[in-house]
């Protein structure tokens, strides 16, 4: 989350100084890591999360797949 909020920060700044590319950029940045930690921590997965901090490929639609097949608690 901390990683997500340093997102969050630099889109708002890339916004407010007219760098309209980079503030979006960053905002799915931020929608990507939550998506990918929400799945992680619904899955109890830390080996998943460790590897993409690893260097391992996350595939966005992959993860909302997942994501949405969890039964609600």
């Amino acid at each position: 989350m901390l990683d997500t909020f340093d997102a969050l920060q630099a889109s708002l700044f890339n916004m407010v100084h007219g760098f309209y590319k980079e503030a979006i950029a960053a905002l799915r940045n931020a929608l990507e890591t939550m998506t990918f930690a929400a799945t992680c921590a619904v899955a109890n997965d830390s080996t998943a999360w460790e590897g993409w901090a690893g260097g391992d490929e996350l595939w966005f639609s992959k993860q909302c797949d997942r994501l949405q097949n969890f039964p609600p608690h």
